[in-house]
């Protein structure tokens, strides 16, 4: 269970009960694999605290600011949380309840949010990047606007090594909660070191078929081994789908291949593709244009399960992390799956670097 706010002691003795009260910050680390509902877990967790704070039935106030990737994401959390089994609230207080931040400039809308103490507040990376730290500021010099009374809770947790400024600010939050399936990048930080790891039991078994490759310094030399994979595995799947989060590499890979296959990108600046929520992809434009290959960032990472016959194929750049490759091999909800991945080896170790450190897998 996620953790709760207090310690209760009960001591007997000599006929004489008492009973202390210790109040502690709540801080975990739910850690659970990909795909095992971590997201409705929390969003019903969330549900229940905050509408026992509405309905007076705590003394502990629960209200939350929720940080996730993408806007489909946080538009994913709104709806469960208004369809939680255990949310039991009239609809005319549903705007009171929960609200999504995620326009440009939505800074107004942060602030309005927090000064009219809504319960759940869902917002992306980039927008609590640009507010958060302003609303924080302001609730030192304003009476009316009290973040402090919000606990923070962040999805894909793991994403926070992209976003250092939230980093600090999670340090002017008491109670913070992490959601990841890969936290070994993160939660060997100093400000983490303190957060109780939350691993739930998960039953749900998945046969990876991992293929480990050199990747060749030489990027002319590195396409061509991917190119001729894809020549010789293609016939045995229904997409190919390349990670490689250097956008100019992927347009030169998509490039050397499109006078063969009809190629699509997918990244933060192109996404030609969409993914259905049956885990299908399908061309933006034409769905029924068969699409070949998939060349895309971790912007597919993000929240998004593939369903398809899908033969994945990892290209590590230097800001690739252990958590790339182990998020990029998870988004395949196959129970058997295949996965190529081209890394940098040493000595039968793979190395993969973020900032200064090394880590080694």
């Amino acid at each position: 269970t996620i953790p709760t706010n207090q310690l209760k002691i009960r001591r007997e003795m000599q006929n004489q009960i008492s009973e202390l009260t210790y109040n502690h910050e709540l801080k975990f680390i739910l850690n659970a694999p990909i795909g095992s509902g971590k997201s409705t877990a929390a969003c019903e967790w969330m549900t229940m605290k905050a509408r026992s704070t509405m309905n007076n039935i705590t003394s502990k106030v629960y209200r939350f600011i929720v940080i996730v990737p993408t806007v489909n994401i946080a538009y994913d959390f709104y709806n469960k949380i208004t369809h939680s089994s255990r949310l039991l609230i009239a609809p005319s207080m549903l705007d009171r309840f929960v609200c999504l931040c995620v326009k440009d400039g939505a800074f107004e809308d942060f602030k309005k949010a927090v000064i009219n103490k809504i319960s759940i507040i869902i917002t992306t990376y980039s927008t609590a990047s640009r507010c958060l730290g302003s609303l924080v500021e302001a609730s030192v010099n304003q009476q009316n606007i009290n973040v402090g009374s919000y606990s923070l809770i962040i999805d894909e947790a793991h994403m926070l090594l992209n976003n250092i400024s939230l980093i600090e600010i999670i340090r002017d939050f008491v109670d913070v909660g992490l959601i990841s399936a890969t936290i070994n990048d993160v939660s060997s930080l100093s400000i983490f070191k303190d957060f109780h790891i939350i691993k739930p039991n998960v039953s749900t078994q998945y046969k990876r078929n991992l293929f480990i490759h050199q990747l060749n310094k030489d990027d002319e030399k590195m396409r061509k081994d991917v190119i001729d994979l894809i020549h010789r595995e293609r016939a045995n799947y229904d997409k190919v789908l390349i990670k490689i989060e250097d956008k100019k590499q992927g347009q030169l890979m998509k490039e050397a291949l499109k006078e063969v296959f009809n190629v699509a990108l997918y990244n933060g600046d192109k996404k030609d593709v969409e993914i259905n929520g049956s885990g299908k992809i399908y061309d933006k434009y034409d769905e029924n244009r068969t699409i070949d290959i998939i060349i895309s960032t971790s912007t597919i990472q993000s929240g998004q399960s593939l369903t398809e016959n899908v033969l994945q194929i990892f290209i590590q750049t230097p800001i690739d992390t252990i958590s790339s490759v182990e998020q990029f091999i998870g988004r395949n909800r196959l129970k058997n799956s295949t996965t190529h991945l081209f890394m940098r080896l040493t000595k039968d170790k793979c190395n993969v670097r973020q900032s200064m450190n090394r880590y080694e897998y």
